[in-house]
């Protein structure tokens, strides 16, 4: 009697015919996840490229008929305020750092037309939040008539540099959007748009009487001949430094006397690492700042009223230069953790008493 011996598989051949299958199996997830991947990024990019392109066409259209653009900002408490086009990002700056939860920011661009009778063609509104430790935005038109236009709504901010949505500078303005792109980036597409209704060298006359403005600016240095002793020859000057980097604005004063032209030193000292900011003029008045917006600064603008001047004006990486009035300086991309800004303030004599001699100076952030 034959008996026929079957052995079938050997745990070896178990062991290798899983191994391989394991190996297939993976190989086959990771094709199919990366094409899942693959087509929702696409799906992004269309997405954010439709929205980019309608958002275009309405601009084109408003902004074309505008004679101005005005800036509304609601702010972390509520403080609703108009802007500058260009004071955006130091607000939006402000806004990333703040530590409140739960935090929100809405800014509105309203497109103004002094030829027709209803003035407001359209509003553009960003509405950001901060919840669930993730910055949404929301971006929507609203016309004349508060018909009103979705572009995105909850969309994920995935890069905070910027703001999603900005519209700056003069005829042309400057527009710039975000949208999303491939592997969790923001794509940022910037381009022109042309009011046919301004001047593109100049949008704005200019006021009869400046002195009676506001100076605007994030440090203000101010120097005015308030007395004048003609027997001894002697002006006395107030001094005063002006903050405005902060919620509220910083101030601080003080009162000089000399003979003859005004000269005296003034520094601007930052840190920023750890945040810290001390301006000080002649040594006795002087003014320090602690805020995390410090720790962006990058460099800076400075600009100086008719009839000042500094001399010997030293800031890293830049040589020492002469500062004169008319121009603004613009200093960038400085790549130090601290460093000081230092110069010698030279005013004539001559100066009318009353009169506000400024230096201007305007933070550039990164």
């Amino acid at each position: 009697m034959n008996i026929r011996k079957n052995n079938g598989f050997t745990l070896l051949e178990l062991l290798v015919s899983l191994s391989i299958l394991t190996i297939v199996i993976f190989v086959g997830y990771k094709i199919i996840d990366k094409s899942i991947i693959s087509t929702k990024n696409q799906g992004n990019i269309n997405k954010g490229q439709l929205t980019m392109n309608d958002i275009n066409n309405y601009l084109n259209r408003d902004i074309e008929q505008s004679t101005s653009i005005e800036l509304d900002l609601t702010t972390v408490k509520e403080d609703s305020s108009k802007l500058n086009l260009g004071r955006l990002d130091d607000e939006y700056i402000r806004f990333i750092n703040s530590t409140q939860s739960n935090k929100s920011m809405i800014y509105t661009y309203t497109i103004v037309s002094d030829n027709k009778e209803n003035k407001v063609i359209a509003k553009y509104i960003t509405n950001i939040e901060f919840k669930d430790n993730k910055y949404k935005y929301s971006v929507s038109r609203h016309d004349s008539k508060d018909v009103k236009i979705n572009f995105t709504s909850n969309s994920i901010l995935k890069s905070t540099n910027l703001p999603p949505f900005i519209i700056k500078g003069k005829n042309p303005y400057e527009v710039s959007i975000q949208y999303n792109g491939r592997y969790d980036k923001n794509v940022n597409h910037v381009f022109n748009v042309t009011s046919r209704y301004i001047k593109s060298e100049d949008i704005s006359i200019p006021p009869k009487d400046p002195e009676d403005l506001p100076l605007k600016g994030d440090l203000i240095f101010k120097y005015t001949k308030t007395n004048e002793t003609q027997n001894s020859g002697e002006y006395e000057w107030s001094k005063e430094i002006e903050c405005n980097i902060l919620d509220e604005k910083v101030e601080s004063k003080s009162i000089k006397r000399n003979h003859g032209d005004y000269k005296e030193n003034f520094n601007i000292f930052i840190n920023t690492d750890s945040g810290y900011m001390s301006s000080h003029t002649g040594g006795d008045l002087v003014m320090p700042i602690n805020n995390e917006i410090i720790k962006y600064i990058t460099g800076i603008k400075i600009s100086l009223s008719e009839g000042l001047e500094v001399q010997n004006f030293s800031i890293p990486n830049y040589s020492s230069q002469k500062l004169s009035s008319g121009k603004v300086y613009e200093f960038r991309d400085i790549y130090k953790n601290q460093y000081n800004i230092s110069g010698n303030v030279h005013i004539s004599k001559l100066s009318n008493s009353n009169k506000k001699n400024t230096i201007i100076v305007d933070f550039i952030y990164k």
